[in-house]
């Protein structure tokens, strides 16, 4: 039968260690330790932040993302800013549903939607006589 090796007291190499962390405390500060995390316990207490380091800059194919829908929903609304002005002059002039659709690309029933929505009159039917 084996023996278990006994535990010896390292009095030498703690006395080192005990020395080091004293040094390193002097230069750096004081030492903190951390809670264990356990897998029910996802939040930390606290969270350690240095003042003087600036944050952390989104990867540059998040920035282009943002860009692309940025730009396209400045395109989108100024689309649908000319259609309206399309619709707000053509209406009172008394143009059909149909010729509004044809300005606008867009469906009769999209056009009489945008017309109820911003309340834009319909003018007189135009004079087709003349």
């Amino acid at each position: 039968m084996l023996d278990a090796p006994t535990l010896q007291p390292r009095a030498e190499q703690s006395a080192e260690l005990a020395a080091l962390m004293a040094t390193y405390e002097r230069q750096h500060g004081p030492v903190q330790t951390l809670p264990i995390v356990t897998a029910g316990n996802k939040q930390l207490p606290f969270v350690i932040t240095s003042p003087g380091k600036p944050k952390a800059k989104p990867s540059r194919a998040l920035r282009q993302q943002d860009h692309k829908r940025h730009t396209a929903d400045t395109a989108k609304k100024r689309k649908a800013a000319e259609r309206l002005a399309i619709l707000q002059r053509m209406a009172p002039a008394g143009a059909s549903i149909n010729e509004m659709c044809d300005a606008t690309g867009l469906s009769p029933k999209t056009v009489m939607d945008r017309l109820r929505d911003h309340r834009i009159k319909r003018g007189p039917k135009m004079n087709l006589e003349a």
